[in-house]
């Protein structure tokens, strides 16, 4: 994994407080831009950083979620219809 992606993933992991909810682990389907967090034994999210900068926040088969950054330290959601979703996956947006 790059180093700047990695760095910015684990600023938005950590600006956002998704470690309270589990652990992190290396994403096995994009290892080279994702993190998951181990929330349960069959429970995960998958935080994916887009090319544009832009963090998804996946939990499959509920929800996808999108964040662009804001500040250095603030995130802001966006609309998914703007995303360019590489993954197929079923998934309900909750904004």
């Amino acid at each position: 994994m790059d180093a700047q992606i990695k760095k910015d993933l684990l600023d938005f992991i950590w600006s956002e407080g998704l470690l309270a909810k589990g652990h992190l682990v290396s994403s096995p389907e994009h290892p080279e831009k994702a993190y998951r967090i181990i929330i349960k034994k069959d429970e995960f999210m998958d935080i994916i950083a887009e090319q544009n900068g832009d963090m998804l926040v996946v939990v499959p088969e509920k929800s996808i979620m999108a964040f662009s950054k804001k500040t250095e330290k603030t995130w802001e959601p966006k609309y998914y219809e703007n995303l360019s979703i590489e993954d197929k996956l079923t998934a309900r947006v909750h904004f």
